[in-house]
């Protein structure tokens, strides 16, 4: 292995690590613990308030990778979307009270199609990643996975919040050194 690729949100790029901080902290997220552990270089494409679709297109656009790459996804909440055009992307979240997210959750959003939508992405990107690098492993902040989805999420880690927080809805430092211990065992 030698080089280590992360997907995910805001619990990727490191988002409230530091208290009173509501910047990202790369050098102290999650994928940067266990590139640290493992001696490779890391390569963080984590962005906060990123949906499951953001976090697929971004893993579809990356062009660099190498057969012995290890990707690790932290895949979103499936309350949130994205709306791509060619100029933006455009994300979609409950917690935005933007007049056009408003309006998508008053009358388009419906948690049983979000689901289906990120198994569909979840089993796609694992299926294009497959004959491109060593290894693809797949985590969740929650726990909802789409019936027919071949993929299998490895674990949910909601619960390293209990770790502390320093803004109740990210973990803190603690948190992403046990994020990445847990991930440890998987590669």
């Amino acid at each position: 292995m030698d080089r280590l690729i992360a997907f995910g949100d805001s619990w990727t790029s490191g988002r409230n690590i530091i208290k009173d901080d509501d910047s990202d902290s790369l050098d102290l997220a999650w994928p940067a613990h266990l590139g640290r552990e493992l001696a490779v270089e890391v390569i963080n494409l984590g962005k906060g308030g990123s949906s499951n679709k953001r976090i697929w297109k971004t893993a579809i656009d990356f062009n660099d990778y190498r057969s012995n790459d290890v990707v690790i996804f932290l895949w979103s909440y499936t309350e949130r979307s994205s709306v791509f055009t060619p100029q933006k992307i455009l994300d979609i979240k409950p917690s935005d009270l933007k007049s056009k997210s408003s309006r998508y959750y008053r009358y388009f959003f419906n948690e049983y199609d979000n689901q289906i939508d990120f198994g569909l992405r979840l089993d796609h990107i694992n299926y294009f990643l497959t004959k491109k690098v060593k290894k693809v492993l797949n985590f969740s902040i929650i726990d909802k996975e789409a019936y027919f989805c071949s993929v299998e999420i490895l674990q949910t880690i909601e619960d390293v919040r209990s770790y502390g927080s320093n803004d109740n809805a990210h973990p803190n430092l603690k948190g992403h050194k046990e994020i990445a211990r847990r991930m440890l065992t998987y590669i």
